[in-house]
């Protein structure tokens, strides 16, 4: 009698438990952007209605169904150039994250030609394939939270990156792409915490990369005619390391050279 109490009691549970998930799930639009919960535990950017949108101020949580849920993802394609329905975020110029934000999707902002920059939350920890692709972003900060990066990630415009984790991120190799290989696609120099680049050094593709610790290592020197060399060789033990070479003086053909 015990045994079957409990196990019409755990049933009981179970159901009000699926109708309480079920009661919170579903969608609300808000100041032009559309909001979803599938789970009915939290909540994430799954689109937007307002096509003229130029700023996206996401929120930290909704109101779904009289259920109060915590924002949590930007969905796949939330922003991005959906091909499909022709829907496209062309006026999207900036976009607020809350601090709640853990995951952007997949092309989740692909195609916003207009997004120059973005202000990345502490809370952030993987950011989708293609998510910044199309983008006119140049340069961008990644908290120390960031651990995994998508197959092409980023726009092909952004050169510079800025990594606050001691640790590489995890670059990911392409889904749909036949499993291509991780890349840094143009990002040329990569500025990490002090003391952290050898650790960026020792794993590709970061390695491809110019890979700058701290604020960098900066050498000067004072040249005369045909001396260039002799003066780089005086910083030997630093060289390894350097990342900015100041020459001042006057310079001949031997040291262009050098430069060269």
């Amino acid at each position: 009698m015990k045994k079957t109490l409990h196990l019409i009691l755990a049933f009981i549970a179970m159901f009000l438990s699926a109708n309480a998930a079920m009661a919170q799930s579903g969608s609300v639009d808000i100041d032009g952007i559309t909001y979803n919960s599938a789970n009915g535990q939290t909540a994430y950017v799954s689109g937007f209605v307002d096509t003229t949108l130029t700023h996206a101020k996401i929120l930290a949580s909704v109101t779904i169904n009289g259920y109060a849920l915590p924002v949590t993802g930007i969905g796949s394609y939330a922003f991005g150039t959906n091909y499909s329905s022709g829907k496209e975020a062309k006026y999207l110029s900036s976009v607020e994250f809350p601090s709640s934000i853990t995951n952007i999707g997949d092309h989740a902002f692909h195609g916003c030609s207009q997004l120059e920059s973005v202000d990345l939350p502490n809370s952030l920890t993987g950011i989708g394939e293609y998510a910044f692709m199309g983008t006119n972003i140049t340069s961008m900060e990644l908290p120390a939270s960031v651990s995994e990066i998508g197959y092409y990630a980023f726009s092909h415009n952004t050169t510079k990156l800025t990594c606050k984790s001691t640790t590489p991120p995890t670059l990911i190799a392409g889904k749909y792409d036949g499993g291509s290989q991780p890349t840094l696609q143009n990002i040329s120099i990569v500025y990490v915490p002090d003391g952290c680049a050898k650790a960026y050094k020792s794993v590709d593709p970061w390695a491809s990369a110019v890979v700058v610790d701290g604020n960098g290592v900066s050498v000067s020197v004072n040249v005369t005619p045909g001396m260039l060399g002799e003066e780089i060789l005086n910083h030997t033990n630093a060289l390894p390391d350097v990342n900015y070479l100041t020459i001042s003086g006057a310079l001949n053909e031997t040291d262009i050279n050098h430069i060269k």
